[in-house]
């Protein structure tokens, strides 16, 4: 079971436009294929061609290929500077991630429900005030 965002920007030509721009720039700057059918592995194969072409276009003596999990031993080797003694950050660790995902989709489904509901709260204001005010004038006096 998976959930799949709505695209907000699908609902705007100019935006539809921008994701066009996207993927062309994308393209011409990274050499990434264009396709705006990508099949669910598109992104992981785009990643990985990018990689590829990294790799044979960079000196190897200017390439650090490094894995966050690895902390700062290699990263600081190859800078050429010492280990720090304050562990290696992990800013975007899963849990964190798994939260920030949950807040994501919360904020993209819950507008909607809530909009109904004030819009169901101010007409029911304004219909008993127009109610109130209609009694009024039928009172005689």
């Amino acid at each position: 079971f998976t959930l799949t965002y709505p695209n907000p920007a699908a609902l705007l030509p100019s935006l539809q436009a921008l994701h066009h721009v996207r993927c062309v720039m994308g393209t011409l700057t990274l050499g990434l294929e264009h396709d705006l059918a990508k099949p669910p592995d598109w992104l992981d194969s785009q990643y990985e061609k990018h990689v590829a072409h990294v790799k044979a276009n960079v000196p190897p003596e200017r390439l650090l290929v490094f894995n966050v999990k690895e902390g700062w031993a290699p990263l600081c080797t190859f800078l050429g500077k010492p280990v720090p003694d304050v562990p290696f950050p992990h800013a975007n660790d899963s849990k964190f991630l798994q939260h920030m995902t949950l807040v994501m989709q919360v904020a993209t489904y819950a507008w909607l429900p809530s909009l109904a509901l004030l819009a169901f709260f101010c007409r029911r204001l304004c219909c008993s005030a127009w109610t109130s005010q209609a009694k009024q004038k039928q009172k005689p006096q």
